[in-house]
């Protein structure tokens, strides 16, 4: 009988023992995870500090993407995810005007073709762009109508340009374009190849909402 409840008290202190580790142990991932979320909300705040005072923005950018593609340098056949549909990148106009450089890659997922500005200035620039069917005559007017909004023209001009792969309806070595600013985040953009007008609505775009991959897509160029 002796003998029992020494083993029985042995086993009861072994037990409490193992409940006490246990929570220690849950108690000790618990404030881990806390410490971890923390840093990570620190590091994400300060990335997106240096994005919008453009510092180290192509490290940042570098950062997160696989291999060496990135947002400033993308090659045809690379895979941009946007809002979960995977573009591939059939083609690329680098424009110029006087000196001030941008570049649109075309993006494409079948029958879905979108044009994805990039514009290092002071800080990164990126936005996403849809062609959309409007006759606006001779000259683009200086404002436009359209999908309920009025869009105001804020800029115009002329720009060399070098095309790469597929470039849809665009021919030339310059093109005449006109930029205009709705009451939203929205967009216009006019753009005179020869005799071929190009119009297209587009917003801002974060950086960090996009996913690239290198190469692995089908190019047709």
């Amino acid at each position: 009988m002796i003998i029992r409840t020494k083993v029985k008290r042995q086993r009861f202190a072994e037990s409490s023992c193992d409940k006490i580790m246990t929570v220690i142990a849950v108690l000790l991932l618990f404030i881990a995870a806390i410490f971890a979320f923390m840093f990570y909300r620190k590091s994400l705040s300060s990335e997106r500090a240096a994005l919008a005072d453009g510092k180290g923005v192509a490290g940042l950018i570098e950062g997160k993407r696989s291999g060496d593609a990135t947002i400033t340098n993308l090659r045809m056949g690379d895979i941009v995810t946007y809002f979960d549909v995977d573009y591939v990148v059939e083609g690329r106009v680098d424009y110029n005007d006087s000196g001030w450089p941008w570049t649109c890659f075309m993006l494409v997922d079948g029958d879905d073709v979108r044009w994805l500005a990039v514009e290092e200035d002071d800080k990164l620039e990126v936005s996403m762009w849809e062609e959309i069917d409007m006759d606006l005559g001779a000259e683009p007017p200086k404002t436009i109508e359209y999908d309920g909004e009025r869009f105001k023209q804020v800029e115009n001009g002329r720009a060399n340009v070098t095309q790469t792969g597929k470039t849809g309806r665009r021919a030339g070595m310059s093109c005449d374009y006109f930029e205009y600013e709705g009451s939203s985040e929205r967009y216009l953009s006019v753009e005179r190849w020869g005799m071929e007008t190009e119009v297209s609505i587009g917003q801002d775009v974060n950086p960090y909402s996009l996913e690239i991959l290198p190469g692995g897509g089908t190019s047709f160029a």
